[in-house]
């Protein structure tokens, strides 16, 4: 199935060197997605995420890596709308739409074949949506988790 997006922007969340399990670290205020822009409201419907297979370099902070295959595997996403967690620990792997493929390493890169596609989803408060570690991060330097996000506007009702 194929989607065409309206509007795309790129999120970034920064996991320090050496982070630990059980650990939650923020998205950054989201300027072009917050809930209502002048008379309209943002919608967002679809999300991805990328890891070191499709871009080796954050370009939202200079020369961070990108989250590895193992990085991916290792996180959770939770979205919060309001005092509600609409998404809540969805694995990042689901989010992955890199075709699963062995590297020379015999590594896997996690993946799914379709973009997830949300139905009316509004309302995300990013400062208080964030990732969370399963275990301690198997990348021991600091890294990126990049995110596209797909969205369009709708009349305020």
């Amino acid at each position: 199935m194929l989607y065409r997006a309206k509007y795309t922007s790129l999120a970034e969340i920064k996991i320090p060197a050496n982070a630990k399990a059980n650990k939650n670290f923020n998205f950054l205020f989201q300027q072009q997605l917050q809930t209502v822009m002048g008379d309209q409201r943002v919608i967002i419907e679809a999300m991805e995420t990328y890891s070191d297979s499709a871009i080796k370099f954050s370009p939202l902070t200079t020369s961070n890596p990108v989250a590895t295959s193992d990085d991916i595997l290792n996180a959770v996403l939770t979205l919060q709308f309001g005092t509600f967690q609409g998404i809540s620990q969805l694995p990042l792997a689901s989010l992955s739409r890199m075709i699963p493929y062995a590297n020379a390493a015999a590594q896997t890169t996690p993946g799914v074949y379709q973009l997830m596609l949300f139905r009316e989803m509004s309302k995300v408060d990013w400062t208080k949506s964030y990732i969370t570690l399963v275990a301690d991060a198997p990348t021991a330097t600091e890294f990126s988790y990049l995110f596209n996000i797909c969205y369009d506007y709708l009349p305020l009702q």
